[in-house]
């Protein structure tokens, strides 16, 4: 084989085990960036959602209204349920903080019916001021939705 030829071949495999290092470095590197997201997601939704949560659900209840909260390790969510309505019926607000690879996506369904919103956001934007905001807008978004049903 000439010299040419053997200098091509070793230039392309050079190439290629370069390639796949990197993408083993990329992949490694996304990894630990999950693992410290799931860990961060696992603070947030323990210290600044789940209290905030919490707190608005307390004001509900004082005004005389009904509140839940469903948590699993990848998701909490937070349904809201007006004194006129039972809880069997499925038209109430919800609101959802879940993980999602490295950002947290909040699900709003001011009705079931209606179908969800939904944003990404970067976790360090979820703050105590932006669950309320948060809550507060799937609230209008219902407020709205329903007023709509009994006008029309």
């Amino acid at each position: 084989m000439d010299e040419t030829t053997q200098s091509e071949l070793e230039k392309i495999l050079r190439k290629f085990e370069d390639d796949v290092k990197e993408q083993s470095r990329k992949v490694e590197e996304t990894k630990q960036e999950i693992e410290r997201f799931q860990g961060e997601y696992t603070r947030v939704k323990r210290d600044v959602i789940k209290p905030t949560m919490e707190e608005v659900g307390t004001y509900i209840k004082k005004l005389g209204h009904e509140y839940g909260i469903i948590e699993s390790e990848d998701k909490i969510s937070m349904d809201i349920i007006p004194k006129m309505m039972n809880r069997i019926i499925l038209d109430r607000p919800r609101i959802s903080f879940d993980r999602w690879a490295t950002e947290i996506n909040i699900f709003k369904y001011p009705t079931f019916t209606s179908g969800a919103s939904s944003q990404r956001v970067k976790i360090e934007d979820v703050t105590r001021s932006s669950v309320e905001q948060n809550i507060l807008d799937v609230m209008k978004e219902w407020e709205r939705k329903i007023s709509n049903r009994y006008l029309d």
